[in-house]
C-alpha cells in the first residue's frame, strides 16, 4: 500500500514536480515555477513563493549567525538526462521564526548519486557546523551501487563562516555515507560516550563516531515500526505553570519521544531509551499508551491535513520546536512553528503556537472584550472587517465551563463566516465547536464543522484535571489553512479552508445553556516575507 506522502507525489507529479522552471529547465539561478502566489493564500505560513511543496525538513538554529532555518521538499529539479523526478530542497531563513525570507533551492539533484530526487532529511549540528543528512534519490545507470534506489549522504555549508544565510550548500566526497537504505533520516542523538546515531524509515539504527563512516546497528534489527518521518528526541521541558507533580507512577517515568508519520496521520509515542552497548540500537521501552496523535486534523477529518512533522530543539528558547506539512490550497505550507512541552500530570506532550507570533498583530485590534456572554441557543457577533482583515487574523479566548448545566452543552466560535449566515452562525462551514457534558466533567469533546446530525460529527477528546472550571481556544486563520489549539495546547488541529468570504467574520455561539466568554480578542496579522538584508539586520548576535 503506498503511503499517503507517495499517493500526493502521484497525484500532482503531472503539474507540479517541473523540471521546466520559469525560464527553461530547473536549475541554480532558476528555481520559480511560475508567477509568485496571490494575496489569497498563506501570508503569514513559510510557503514556497511559486512551487508546490511537502514535507519540512532540516530545521535548526545556526549559532555563528544567530539566524533560524527551515527547509521543505520543493517540487522542482534537475532533468538529469531524464533521470530527475524531484523534488529537491526549499529554503529559507528568519532571525526569530516569526519574520522569514525566501533563499534559492539549497540542494539540487545534482550528484551522481542523487540524479532522482533529494527528498526528505534531517539537520544535526556536529561541532557547531549545521549537517543535513538527506536520503539521495539515485538511478542505476549514474550510480551502480543503488540497488534500492535510495541512499543517505550529507551536506553542509560551502563557507559556513563566511555566509551567514547560508545560501550555499556543498556535498562532501565521503558522500554516500550509507549505500543501500531506505529513505527518512532523523536527526541524530549523541549517546553518553559520544557514538552518533539515527534512525529511518525502517526503524533500524545507523551509528558513526565521526559522522563520516556509518554502520547499521545491531545487525540491522529495527528498534521501531517502519513509519515515515521518524523523529526522536530527549522528552521536552515540563510546561510552564502546570503542577510539576507527575500522576502516581505505574511504570517508568518517560526519557524520550519517538515520532512517526503513518496512516494519514503523525502519531508519538513516550518511552524510556537507554543507550546500550556501542554499534548497538539501544533499548525503547514504551510508557504509556502508544502512537498518540500529533495533530488531531485527522481524527476530525477524511481528508489528511497535516502529515510529515520534523522538529528540532531551540536552544535560544531551550525547547523542542516542531513544524508540520499542511495539505492546504494553493500548493500546500508549513504549519506555525509550535513548542513541543510535556505535561507531568496529563502525562503527554502539548503544543502550542510559538509566542513569538504576537509581533504580527496590527494594532489596534480587531475586536477586544473583557467578558462576553453568549445566550443559550444564540450567537455574538464578533464582526466581519473590510479588505479581508479576518481573513488573515488571530483569535484568543478563555470559555467559562457551564459546570451546572444539567444536560450536554456546546459552544465555540465560528470563523470564516459570512455576513448573511450572521443569524445562524453555527451553521457555518467552520464553527469550532466544544462540547462539555455533566456526565464525563473531566473530558471535552471538540469538533470542526457540521453535520446534518451531531451524531455524525468526528469528536476529538481533551482531558481536563479535578477543579478546572474554563478552557482557552487560540485560532489563527489564514486564507486557505486553519490550525486551532485547545486548553493550553492539549489538541492542535490543522484544516484547509477551501470556502472563504471575501470579508470573513466570527461569531461566538452556544447551545443547551448560556457561556460566557473572557479575554476575547482578535488580531489581523501582518505578512511574514521580508528581504534576506532585514533578516541579517535583525539577527540574534551572538
Amino acid at each position: 500500500m503506498l503511503s499517503p506522502k507517495l499517493w500526493f507525489f502521484i497525484s500532482l507529479f503531472a503539474v507540479s514536480l517541473a523540471s521546466n522552471c520559469l525560464h527553461g529547465p530547473c536549475g541554480p539561478g532558476n528555481d520559480q515555477c511560475g508567477a509568485p502566489f496571490d494575496r489569497s493564500s498563506p501570508q503569514f505560513h513559510v510557503r514556497d513563493l511559486s512551487c508546490a511543496e511537502n514535507d519540512p525538513n532540516f530545521p535548526f538554529y545556526d549559532p555563528l549567525h544567530g539566524l533560524y532555518h527551515l527547509f521543505y521538499q520543493n517540487h522542482l529539479c534537475e532533468t538529469q538526462g531524464g533521470d530527475g523526478q524531484g523534488p529537491v530542497i526549499g529554503h529559507a531563513v528568519s532571525p526569530d521564526m516569526v519574520k522569514w525570507s525566501h533563499l534559492p533551492v539549497a540542494l539540487w539533484n545534482d550528484e551522481p548519486y542523487d540524479t532522482v530526487a533529494v527528498w526528505t532529511g534531517s539537520a544535526t549540528i556536529v561541532e557547531g557546523v549545521p549537517t543535513l543528512v538527506y536520503p539521495g534519490l539515485c538511478s542505476p545507470s549514474k550510480w551502480p551501487n543503488c540497488q534500492t534506489g535510495t541512499l543517505f549522504a550529507v551536506a553542509v555549508p560551502a563557507d559556513h563562516k563566511g555566509d551567514p544565510l547560508l545560501t550555499a550548500w556543498t556535498k562532501p566526497a565521503h558522500n554516500p555515507i550509507v549505500n543501500n537504505t531506505q529513505r527518512d533520516p532523523s536527526t541524530a542523538w549523541q549517546t553518553a560516550r559520544g557514538e552518533w546515531r539515527l534512525t529511518n524509515y525502517e526503524g533500524k539504527v545507523y551509528y558513526s563516531s565521526d559522522f563520516v563512516k556509518w554502520d547499521v546497528a545491531s545487525a540491522g534489527a529495527a528498534l521501531w515500526a517502519e513509519a515515515e518521518c521518524p523523529d526522536f528526541f530527549p522528552l521536552p521541558a515540563a510546561c510552564r505553570g502546570c503542577t510539576k507533580e507527575a500522576a502516581p507512577p505505574t511504570e517508568p517515568q518517560p526519557t524520550h519521544v519517538h515520532k512517526e508519520s503513518s496512516s494519514g496521520q503523525d502519531w508519538y509515542t513516550l518511552g524510556v531509551y537507554a543507550d546500550g552497548a556501542a554499534g548497538s540500537t539501544g533499548s525503547w521501552t514504551v510508557v504509556g499508551p502508544a502512537l498518540r496523535p500529533l495533530d488531531g486534523s485527522a481524527v476530525l477529518s477524511t481528508d489528511m491535513a497535516f502529515y510529515a512533522s520534523k522538529g528540532f530543539y531551540d536552544p535560544v528558547g531551550r525547547r523542542q520546536i516542531y513544524y508540520g506539512w499542511a495539505l492546504v490550497p494553493p500548493a500546500s505550507v508549513q504549519t506555525l512553528p509550535r513548542v513541543v512541552e510535556y505535561h507531568p500530570q496529563l502525562q503527554q506532550l502539548l503544543f502550542n503556537p510559538l509566542p513569538e507570533l504576537s509581533a504580527l498583530r496590527a494594532l489596534p485590534s480587531l475586536f477586544s472584550a473583557a467578558s462576553v456572554r453568549v445566550p443559550a441557543g444564540g450567537a455574538v457577533w464578533l464582526g466581519d472587517w473590510a479588505g479581508g482583515d479576518g481573513n488573515q487574523s488571530e483569535f484568543r479566548a478563555t470559555f467559562a465551563l457551564p459546570v451546572g448545566a444539567g444536560a450536554r452543552v456546546s459552544f465555540g466560535v465560528a470563523v470564516a463566516v459570512g455576513g448573511s449566515a450572521k443569524a445562524t452562525a453555527t451553521n457555518t462551514s467552520l464553527p469550532i465547536t466544544i462540547w462539555y457534558d455533566p456526565a464525563t466533567p473531566l473530558l471535552l469533546n471538540v469538533s470542526l464543522g457540521v453535520a446534518l446530525n451531531v451524531s455524525q460529527l468526528p469528536m476529538a477528546q481533551v482531558p481536563l484535571l479535578p477543579g478546572e472550571t474554563s478552557v482557552d481556544v487560540v485560532a489563527f486563520l489564514d486564507n486557505t489553512i486553519l490550525e486551532v489549539f485547545v486548553l493550553g495546547g492539549r489538541l492542535a488541529l490543522t484544516r484547509a479552508v477551501t470556502t472563504m468570504p471575501a470579508d470573513a467574520g466570527m461569531a461566538l455561539f452556544a447551545d443547551g445553556a448560556a457561556v460566557s466568554a473572557s479575554d476575547v480578542d482578535v488580531w489581523h496579522l501582518d505578512g511574514i516575507w521580508v528581504s534576506p538584508s532585514d533578516v541579517l539586520a535583525k539577527r540574534r548576535r551572538q
